[in-house]
């Protein structure tokens, strides 16, 4: 394992580097007079280094989201199209801290539940891909430098997330041995399929 120093030196260069991508691909697809299509890969990429340095704060990432999600919209549907869009509403819950939380206020459903339920949607219709590898890892590094700081319902959501990524890819989610292993409401709930 390296150092948290040189941890924290990589991600800030990993985000400078793609906020430079992010303005060259927005240029580049205004040029070719494609609006914002294919602009979207270098700013998730951003958007994920943010939300891993500032540990689930990303008082920014909201203000990017729209543009993002315009550039997914504006790109032909493929696997990381619809996927991304996900991503994005993770991203959202993230910087908002509401992975746990309802959608909306008379809502039971937490907001992890749409999301796990959007994600096998959408592996249902990819099964193999080996594509679900890629997802898991760019979910691992967001939500576990949120998951140290997450409230104890918020770390139920992380753990409840990532073990179904985890599957998806093929692979076993092993909380990290520093913190409990969440249980609660919220996994409890996902483990029954939903209900309460």
């Amino acid at each position: 394992m390296g150092s948290p120093a040189a941890e924290k030196r990589a991600i800030e260069q990993m985000a400078a580097h793609y906020k430079a991508a992010e303005k060259l691909a927005f240029a580049r697809a205004r040029e070719r007079r494609k609006g914002l299509a294919n602009a979207f890969y270098p700013a998730m990429n951003r958007i994920a280094a943010q939300l891993a340095q500032e540990g689930g704060r990303g008082k920014t990432v909201l203000s990017a989201v729209a543009t993002v999600r315009r550039s997914i919209e504006a790109t032909p549907a493929d696997f990381w199209t619809v996927v991304g869009q996900v991503e994005l509403d993770v991203y959202i819950a993230v910087a908002t801290r509401t992975l746990s939380k309802p959608v909306q206020k008379r809502a039971s459903k937490p907001n992890v539940a749409r999301l796990v339920e959007a994600f096998t949607d959408h592996y249902d219709r990819t099964k193999g891909l080996k594509s679900w590898g890629s997802v898991y890892d760019n979910a691992q590094f967001v939500l576990l430098k949120y998951r140290r700081r997450a409230t104890a319902k918020e770390l139920g959501a992380v753990d409840a997330l990532l073990e179904t990524l985890a599957g998806f890819a093929g692979q076993k989610y092993d909380p990290p041995k520093h913190a409990p292993r969440a249980e609660g409401p919220v996994r409890d709930r996902l483990r029954r399929g939903g209900k309460s």
